[in-house]
């Protein structure tokens, strides 16, 4: 059996969203990066009308660290089998983001 997914990654002034539909990836990564960072703090979860987590946003990152913090997670995609497929850069009315999407593509 086929099995696909998406995720996409943003990073700006000390916050991280990630969308994902695996939800075990979601939560896993979120975590995580609560485990390395104890002063973060999920802010945010939008759930799907089924009640899975598709979206998290983590904010009180460490000023500065955006950058590393959101290639650690991108690298943790990659390990699980994710391919990044494009990048953005974009500015807000106040700060600017990074953008990243990523794809799941595997047979079980």
């Amino acid at each position: 059996m086929e099995i696909s997914g998406y995720a996409r990654i943003i990073h700006s002034f000390s916050s991280l969203e990630i969308y994902c539909t695996d939800e075990k990836m979601i939560e896993w990564i979120s975590s995580e990066i609560i485990k390395l960072f104890p002063d973060a703090q999920i802010e945010y979860k939008l759930q799907l009308t089924s009640g899975e987590d598709y979206y998290c946003e983590i904010e009180k990152l460490p000023r500065g660290r955006e950058s590393d913090i959101s290639f650690w997670v991108l690298k943790q995609f990659c390990l699980k089998g994710w391919e990044p497929f494009e990048s953005k850069q974009g500015v807000f009315p106040s700060n600017t983001y990074s953008s990243i999407l990523l794809r799941l593509k595997s047979s079980q």
